[in-house]
């Protein structure tokens, strides 16, 4: 594959993606925390959490499968391109979500380091510590 097609490749996926995203932040879109979803699943971890936690469990499932399609390929089995972007795309997906929690806290605790205060979702606090019982 030339630079050229890898790029090109490339760029379509990436509209493709963002597509994807928007349409799902539509539908898991019932409050305006867009990370909402990882809020509330910190909560049904199995140990104490923050919502980066909950992100990487869900996301782990979607490594998994990426996972798998690799070692497939070990056994001569080639995945049809639809699922390899699906399964691809549902990573990356995850990748963006997590890089914007991480945007967001180091904003915080930029804004803290100025004297600056921000209301935390309950338990989000980047220095908040999850006490178990």
């Amino acid at each position: 594959m030339t630079r050229q097609e890898f790029k090109e490749i490339t760029k379509v996926f990436a509209q493709k993606l963002l597509n994807i995203f928007t349409t799902k932040n539509v539908e898991y879109g019932a409050v305006e925390d867009v990370f909402h979803n990882f809020n509330m699943g910190k909560n049904t971890m199995v140990r104490p959490s923050i919502p980066e936690d909950a992100l990487w469990g869900m996301a782990n499932k979607h490594l998994v499968a990426v996972i798998d399609i690799i070692w497939k390929l070990n056994r001569g089995i080639i995945t049809p391109q639809d699922v390899v972007d699906e399964k691809v795309g549902d990573l990356t997906l995850y990748l963006w979500l997590l890089r914007g929690m991480l945007y967001e806290r180091n904003q915080l605790k930029e804004s803290e380091k100025h004297g600056k205060q921000h209301i935390y979702p309950t338990g989000t606090r980047p220095d908040e510590q999850s006490q178990s019982s």
